[in-house]
């Protein structure tokens, strides 16, 4: 088998059969071979013929130049072509079949199609028998050794129908131009297509590629891997700067077309090896003749990407495995939308990385459900395709970026020398500015933890908690802030999930208890109703709220904390009503329990439990509940309001969808937040906010109650405006059901009324 034949200078100057087969390595063994297995191949293949020429209509100029000319006749040649398909194996290459394929080529080129596109679509028919290869039951250098064969078979057809092509003299044809890159490809093209797929190492093949474009008349030729340009082999003749930064942001999002670009040479031409349907690597060819690349050669690009993949799948030991297998290799060190490394593989990298000081950031999209939610997924998803386009340019020597969550991406690098600050303001800067969306432009805003490991002694899952550590407090800050890790933060981890666990067993050891603060007529004094709050009775003294709600609030505790809570609240009421103290009560409840699929069934549980008590129950809900959230849970609170139960708008006026949630949600009573009731006196805009807030109730039908009494000024206050029920340690701190008993008392009496 000679596998270093080159094409000749002119496809037409071919005249031998004999000659074609010496130059594309095919001998009768390779004949035999595929006629044994020629019946279950083409049984595996019906409808190539479809395939074929949706293919090729596909590409714009192809579809240009033949849809005037096909017409009816397009059902023939798509029969034709499957009977050529059938063929190639199931018939010997003899001179008869040499000359079908010549006239096959010379009908192409009548009906207008380009000489070029039968070398690039030639691996159709090397797709479609290499999917029939795997499905048969042989072991992987069987069908290694077959699809080789089928290999050297097509390549002998599309020397013969280009051959038939170019002789053919038609104003359809190529120009001289053209035609030089048509056989200077090709001729690349061949020497890919003959070299076997173990002979070369994942270390050495690189450079092969290069040397291999140096000896086919590219002055200067360079191999990125994608996604993060790093160069491989090559000059530096071709540096990652916007045009290729563009071109590789187009490959991973799904544009595997070659395409040339004007750069430091007259123009470079770019041709992603695509292996297991993902880009694995940018090949740039440099040309001494600018413009754009011509038609003619897209196709024969393509299949040099493809050959070049098929090598380098196989020097990383991948070329035995199925596509389905490549499919799981791949995706088990990359992310498949980006290309970016997966958490795995970013994992394996920082352990495998030098000893010594090692830096890891980061960098999360703040909002970023809220595009998926307004614009799509696919919006989503370029936004994350441009982000990683965006970021790998800008990566010292040495660094590396990947994909570790949704909207996260993680930048890691080696060595002190570093200006860490000064390089995350640069990347935060860039991602931040407008993403062009076509319909549309998007500004994202990034959050960002840093964690620095100057012993190197640190594991990568170490370093990636502690930057996500780092993330949370960045949050903390608001958007475009980042946070560098300290041992601090361990520490309070280290509590907050103590926390979490005494608390679970507080739960089980019921050492929780209810408190209730008043709430009254601010004009005649009479108590309208009580707000529930939660106390837990810990070492011989009471927890507020505040102390533990932030190591449950993001849990399932939370749930099981409203649903306790619920519950108590229902058989206090019960047993009061039964004493002949109807008293009104309001309980807070979490977005997480309304969200939650079991809040109805659980409200209508203990509602049968307790069915008389309903009509005095008020759920609030937190007016700093999302939009999101709130159209969620609005059908669930009308529900509630059909059991009898009021719902109240707690805390409003200081979240950013206040006024949105006044349109959403089902309520009956407006809490104003504390916030603007304690400091009333001292900014006067809060009157005018109040005042419109009590004007509102007012030609709504809704209460309005104020939260935050404390003196008695803030009081008259709330009078003179028009407010007329409230709560607060002027009236009442929160209190036992115990001490409640006892201040109700006093309070009719008259004896606990402030002066």
């Amino acid at each position: 088998m000679i596998r270093d034949a080159v094409l000749p200078a002119r496809f037409g100057q071919v005249e031998g059969l004999e000659e074609i087969c010496r130059l594309v390595g095919y001998d009768h063994v390779q004949q035999a071979l595929l006629a044994k297995y020629a019946g279950a191949l083409t049984g595996l293949t019906q409808g190539f013929g479809q395939r074929y020429f949706g293919q090729l209509l596909e590409s714009h100029q192809a579809a240009q130049a033949l849809l005037p000319h096909l017409g009816s006749r397009l059902c023939l040649l798509t029969d034709q072509q499957q009977k050529h398909h059938h063929d190639l194996l199931c018939l010997p290459l003899d001179e008869a079949q040499a000359l079908r394929a010549r006239q096959l080529g010379e009908m192409h080129a009548r009906i207008g199609m380009d000489p070029s596109y039968l070398a690039g679509l030639g691996e159709l028919h090397i797709q479609a028998f290499s999917a029939a290869i795997a499905c048969l039951s042989l072991d992987a250098s069987q069908q290694a050794l077959l699809l080789q064969c089928v290999r050297k078979r097509v390549g002998a057809d599309m020397v013969l129908q280009l051959s038939g092509a170019l002789e053919l003299p038609s104003p359809l044809r190529v120009q001289s131009a053209d035609l030089f890159q048509v056989e200077q490809f090709s001729r690349l093209l061949s020497e890919l297509s003959n070299r076997e797929a173990s002979s070369l190492a994942a270390s050495t093949l690189p450079q092969y590629l290069i040397e291999l474009c140096g000896q086919h008349g590219f002055p200067a030729a360079s191999l990125y891997g994608l996604p993060n340009g790093q160069l491989l082999a090559g000059k530096r003749s071709a540096p990652v700067d916007a045009a290729l930064s563009h071109i590789i942001l187009e490959t991973l999002a799904g544009s595997h077309q070659p395409c040339a670009c004007s750069t430091c040479y007259p123009a470079l031409i770019t041709v992603p090896l695509i292996g297991s349907g993902k880009p694995l690597a940018l090949l740039v060819l440099a040309t001494e003749e600018a413009g754009s690349l011509q038609p003619s050669v897209h196709g024969i690009l393509a299949a040099i990407g493809r050959e070049a993949a098929r090598l380098l799948l196989a020097a990383v030991g991948q070329a035995t495995l199925t596509p389905a297998e490549q499919e799981l290799a791949y995706l088990s060190h990359y992310d498949s939308l980006t290309g970016l490394s997966n958490r795995t593989h970013l994992l394996a990298l920082l352990d495998g990385m030098p000893s010594g000081e090692r830096w890891v950031a980061v960098l999360a999209i703040d909002g970023f459900h809220e595009i998926n939610a307004r614009l799509g997924h696919d919006f989503g998803d370029r936004v994350l395709l441009s982000c990683a386009s965006r970021i790998t340019p800008m990566l010292p020597p040495g660094s590396g970026v990947g994909r570790v969550g949704a909207a996260r991406f993680l930048l890691y690098g080696h060595g002190a020398e570093v200006q860490l600050d000064s390089l995350i303001a640069s990347i935060v800067h860039v991602l931040e500015q407008p993403i062009d969306l076509g319909s549309e432009h998007v500004q994202i805003k990034l959050s960002g933890g840093v964690v620095m490991d100057k012993s190197g002694g640190c594991q990568g899952a170490t370093l990636l908690r502690r930057a996500d550590l780092a993330l949370i407090r960045a949050r903390h800050k608001g958007n475009s802030h980042w946070h560098y890790y300290d041992a601090a933060m361990d520490e309070e981890i280290r509590q907050l999930h103590c926390l979490r666990t005494e608390f679970s067993q507080a739960l089980a050891r019921d050492e929780l208890v209810l408190f209730f603060q008043p709430k009254i007529n601010l004009h005649t004094h009479a108590v309208i109703g009580v707000e529930v709050l939660v106390r837990w009775r810990k070492d011989g003294r009471y927890i507020a709220p505040g102390q533990f709600f932030p190591a449950i609030e993001a849990t399932d505790l939370m749930r099981l904390l409203d649903s306790w809570v619920l519950r108590e609240t229902l058989r206090h009421l019960a047993n009061w009503q039964r004493q002949f103290r109807a008293l009104p009560v309001s309980v807070n409840l979490s977005a997480m329990s309304l969200k939650h699929d079991d809040f109805l069934p659980m409200v209508e549980r203990l509602l049968a439990q307790y069915p008389q008590v309903a009509c005095l129950l008020e759920i609030e809900v937190l007016e700093t509940l999302s939009q999101q959230e709130a159209m969620q849970i609005a059908h669930k609170l009308e529900h509630c309001r059909a059991l009898g139960i009021r719902i109240a708008l707690d805390d409003f006026g200081t979240g950013a969808s206040s006024l949105v949630h006044l349109q959403q949600l089902p309520f009956d009573t407006i809490k104003i937040d504390q916030r603007f009731v304690r400091q009333m006196i001292e900014f006067p805009d809060n009157e005018a906010i109040i005042r419109s807030m009590v004007s509102y109730a007012s030609h709504s039908g809704r209460r309005l109650v104020a939260e935050g009494i404390e003196s008695q000024p803030i009081w008259q206050r709330l009078l003179e405006l028009g407010c007329e029920e409230g709560q607060g340690y002027e009236i009442s701190p929160p209190m036992s059901e115990e001490t409640l008993a006892l201040w109700l008392m006093e309070w009719h009496a008259g004896a606990a009324m402030p002066a």
